[in-house]
């Protein structure tokens, strides 16, 4: 019998690698399937193409602010104003980024501040990565920057369990250009992922940091300590006119950066929807069937398209004539707040007093009559 021994398989016109083949036998593809796509479900990252963002385009508050799935966080900062937006902008293969615009520069310095944008990843979507024993996987990040600063970057990734820190560094090379970079990060033999719907790991993108955060060690997994967040980071984009974007974001087993993850926009919302469901917005929007429990209290039902991480608070504007029920050829309006009751993280029932109470079992159809009316809910991490 005989064997052939290789460790890299390449197309036989311009030399580019196709296959790799490490000393287990594991196989790397770099390039696509024919006639099909890459493997699915490789990705760890919700929403990395930044399609999904059911909070609106732009915001301009610290957390979740318009993009689904991605934190944004400007700390120690006292003056800094930021406009964070889904943007069109984006390189080849791509829609949108999700995009950080300074609209006013911070002068005060402090030993404290940090800019950035993260994902925070749910531990339980991460065992497979047997963090916290011998066979720890490694880990590749890959997605496209565009910077208004050139300079050396860094992501940060933070196990919150056992309090692990991990820095990596790459360089923006050009301002205001797509870039792509990948970085492999070694396996973590220590920290252990805890099995649970909580935070496993957070993947930090540094837009701006001070002097505390950047003189630690780089490039090991590590007990967190905040010198070793972003270490040796010079990009700064906390000044007026100052910008940082990113989309195409991929965190994968291995070693290698594959193409993108491409997944439908349903499938992506769905995901979305396990953390942050925006269930009406507008006017003349239906909500549900209710009914008078009593006199003055109406209840009505919401089920939710998708098990939600946790039981869900509720998100809802309210004010005078945002919502009515309609009922025996009457409206009645219902100005006070929605309250939620016998949640689960498949279904809750909202109850409210409408302005005008109404016979105790009376039914009606509930609907937002203003266009400033919204109703959402939230288990975000």
């Amino acid at each position: 019998m005989s064997k052939l021994k290789v460790t890299t398989i390449s197309d036989p016109d311009n030399d580019n690698t196709a296959l790799t083949i490490d000393s287990s036998g594991n196989v790397t593809a770099s390039q696509g399937f024919v006639p099909s796509t890459q493997l699915s479900h490789r990705n760890l990252i919700i929403n990395g193409n930044m399609q999904v963002a059911q909070r609106g385009t732009s915001g301009t508050a610290n957390g979740y602010n318009s993009v689904d799935r991605f934190r944004a966080v400007a700390s120690g900062f006292d003056e800094l104003a930021i406009t964070y937006s889904q943007d069109s902008d984006a390189p080849d293969g791509f829609s949108n980024s999700y995009k950080a615009n300074v609209t006013t520069s911070e002068t005060t310095v402090d030993d404290y501040e940090q800019l950035f944008i993260e994902q925070r990843i749910e531990a339980q979507n991460l065992q497979h990565l047997s963090f916290g024993t011998s066979s720890a996987k490694s880990i590749t990040l890959s997605f496209w920057v565009k910077c208004s600063e050139t300079g050396i970057a860094t992501i940060l990734l933070y196990q919150p369990d056992d309090n692990r820190g991990y820095c990596a560094q790459y360089t923006i090379s050009s301002a205001d250009t797509w870039e792509y970079k990948t970085l492999t990060v070694s396996g973590d033999t220590v920290g252990v992922i805890d099995n649970d719907n909580g935070v496993g790991l957070y993947v930090r993108f540094a837009l701006a940091v001070s002097s505390a955060y950047t003189g630690g060690t780089k490039d090991a997994w590590l007990s967190y300590a905040n010198s070793n967040e972003a270490v040796g980071q010079t990009v700064d984009v906390a000044t007026t006119g100052g910008n940082f974007a990113i989309t195409g974001v991929q965190l994968e087993v291995g070693s290698v950066a594959t193409p993108f993850e491409h997944r439908s926009y349903g499938e992506e919302l769905a995901r979305c929807q396990r953390y942050y469901y925006k269930y009406i917005e507008g006017n003349a929007k239906f909500i549900g069937i209710g009914h008078w429990w009593t006199a003055i209290a109406i209840d009505t039902g919401i089920t939710f398209p998708v098990t939600m991480r946790s039981v869900p608070t509720l998100v809802a504007t309210s004010g005078s004539n945002y919502y009515y029920i309609l009922t025996a050829g009457n409206a009645r309006y219902i100005s006070n707040s929605f309250n939620l009751d016998r949640s689960t993280e498949s279904s809750t029932q909202m109850s409210v007093d409408p302005d005008v109470g109404d016979t105790a079992g009376r039914g009606g159809m509930v609907t937002s009559t203003n266009a400033s009316a919204s109703i959402a809910f939230d288990a975000e991490l």
